[in-house]
């Protein structure tokens, strides 16, 4: 059963946090999206693409863009593009706006887009914020977990958010946060038994 909670609510940095965010059915409609990435060896590196310090990218992870796969007329075709749709009913919304003063603002969004990270031994993202106006990062792995770190990290008020599966949580894009490095035995490495992340962007525009 889905769970939402606000987090430091009424504090500076309040988020949302949302367990059990896909039903079992999205859950494996989603893995066979997630799977088919993987196979189709979609990945990129996350280097060619994420903000830098000194010349130096902040992730070392791997990335997919869906939205060069699925052209806007076919977004619908893609399960975890589609699952947005979760964002603007009026139960979240409405809890939104209540929960976070930042809520009111997400509820007039008119842009998306969505990257899907996946993160294996020693990868990480340090210290960074994102560029648009609010963030959504869901994560995915094969379980039993076989891996150790990934946990989101508030790093202004230095609060740690644990990575958990199919677990939501969604801020303003502007609050400083680092993914801590995940570790894993030789093992398990490149079978897909690392940490998966969907993320999607929100923000305004006025045409």
């Amino acid at each position: 059963m889905r769970t939402i909670t606000a987090v430091n609510s009424g504090e500076v940095f309040p988020f949302i946090v949302s367990d059990n965010w896909y039903s079992p059915e999205e859950e494996k409609l989603i893995w066979k999206e997630l799977d088919f990435y993987y196979r189709q060896d979609n990945l990129e590196p996350a280097a060619e693409y994420s903000a830098m310090h000194e010349g130096v990218p902040l992730s070392n992870s791997w990335r997919i863009y869906p939205q060069r796969i699925f052209s806007p007329s076919y977004k619908a075709i893609s399960s975890i593009m589609s699952s947005m749709k979760k964002f603007h009913d009026k139960e979240f919304q409405d809890f939104l706006k209540k929960a976070m003063p930042q809520g009111t603002q997400f509820c007039t969004s008119n842009k998306d887009s969505t990257i899907i990270s996946y993160y294996e031994d020693s990868q990480e993202y340090k210290t960074h914020h994102d560029q648009p106006q609010f963030t959504i990062l869901i994560w995915f792995y094969k379980e039993p977990i076989k891996f150790t770190g990934g946990d989101l990290v508030f790093t202004q008020p230095n609060i740690p958010v644990k990575c958990k599966y199919n677990r939501m949580v969604m801020f303003p894009s502007y609050y400083l946060h680092k993914v801590t490095p995940v570790l894993m035995d030789k093992e398990y490495r490149n079978k897909g038994l690392g940490r998966f992340t969907i993320t999607h962007f929100y923000w305004s525009h006025q045409d």
